[in-house]
């Protein structure tokens, strides 16, 4: 569910998970199998990313993987 204020709640085995900052654009890059490097390259082409991206990124992914919501094969 896409909130008011930009971030994107989530239900994952009844919990409810809230993303902000990259998460949401994360999120919806994340509609297909991407490597890290796509993912970068995608939130900077949108114009998301800030300097510190590649640190971000890796941040929510492990975030995402520690929840439940992000599986890595």
């Amino acid at each position: 569910v896409h909130l008011e204020d930009g971030r994107v709640a989530l239900l994952v085995d009844q919990q409810l998970i809230v993303l902000g900052g990259l998460g949401p654009s994360l999120w919806l890059l994340l509609d297909e199998p991407r490597t890290a490097e796509e993912l970068l390259a995608a939130l900077t082409a949108e114009g998301d990313a800030p300097a510190d991206a590649r640190a971000l990124l890796d941040e929510a992914v492990r975030a995402l993987r520690a929840e439940g919501v992000l599986k890595i094969q």
